[in-house]
């Protein structure tokens, strides 16, 4: 309320923020398990570059840093009115056709949730573990927020993404 008692207008996009936040803050163990159960999958797959073996080391990068996402897929289940999207991202410097496969989370108003949006900055750098995020973190501070164990989530709606962040979250990997 504010002083004259009058209720605050509260924007809509800051209550989804919000009740993303609450639902990341109620699963945030089962989160890092599932994102750390699919690092080490990939790890354990024998076709890996060098350059991508040495990303999914937590001595490189932060797990919301790695090429995590499809951790969706592993039970899940998205906060009420979200479902799980595998479409692809496009930065600001991507042709259209060269957008990445992604998985993610999004709703009808077309807010997102991300837990690996670190992989899409400076992707073939050597920027020490969490730098990746706080780049994120300053360009857009009300899109990312960290919590512990390396987990970070993007979230917000997809405009703002775009604008901010450079990140064009894709319904379609074509």
């Amino acid at each position: 309320m504010s002083e004259g008692g009058e209720a605050e207008y509260v924007p809509q996009t800051e209550i989804q923020v919000n009740t993303i936040d609450k639902w990341v803050q109620a699963n945030q163990a089962v989160l890092v398990s599932k994102l750390e159960e699919e690092r080490l999958d990939l790890l354990n797959r024998g076709q890996l570059t060098d350059w991508r073996r040495k990303s999914l080391q937590p001595t490189a990068r932060t797990l919301s840093e790695m090429e995590l996402c499809d951790t969706w897929k592993r039970d899940i289940d998205p906060p009420d009115g979200f479902e799980v999207i595998t479409g692809a991202v496009k930065t600001e410097d991507m042709k259209p056709k060269d957008a990445i496969p992604h998985t993610f989370a999004r709703n009808e108003k077309g807010t997102i949730i991300c837990f690996a949006p670190g992989q899409f900055v400076q992707p073939f750098s050597n920027l020490p573990p969490g730098e990746r995020i706080a780049l994120l973190q300053k360009q857009a501070p009300e899109l990312i927020k960290s919590y512990d164990n390396g987990l970070a989530v993007l979230s917000g709606p997809s405009s703002a993404v775009a604008e901010k962040l450079g990140l064009s979250f894709r319904l379609n990997i074509w």
